[in-house]
């Protein structure tokens, strides 16, 4: 199970998915943004939804807003 973390509310969501879609999900969760999310996995443009996104690849972590989890261990 991959924890997603809001460093804001401290709330947590648990998903089986990477660490760049949970953090996705969670930060459109929020904004209302779900639905856009969804048709855009459904119809193969994820990758140029996400480049809307406030999505950060850092070292260790990938977040979105204030979501944030750690990566997959390579």
């Amino acid at each position: 199970m991959k924890l997603v973390f809001n460093l804001s509310t401290l709330e947590e969501h648990y998903y089986q998915t990477s660490s760049e879609w949970a953090v996705c999900f969670s930060y459109c969760r929020e904004k209302s943004l779900t639905s856009s999310m969804l048709n855009s996995a459904h119809n193969g443009s994820f990758d140029s939804f996400k480049k809307k996104l406030p999505l950060i690849h850092g070292k260790k972590t990938v977040s979105c807003g204030d979501w944030t989890t750690l990566k997959e261990t390579e």
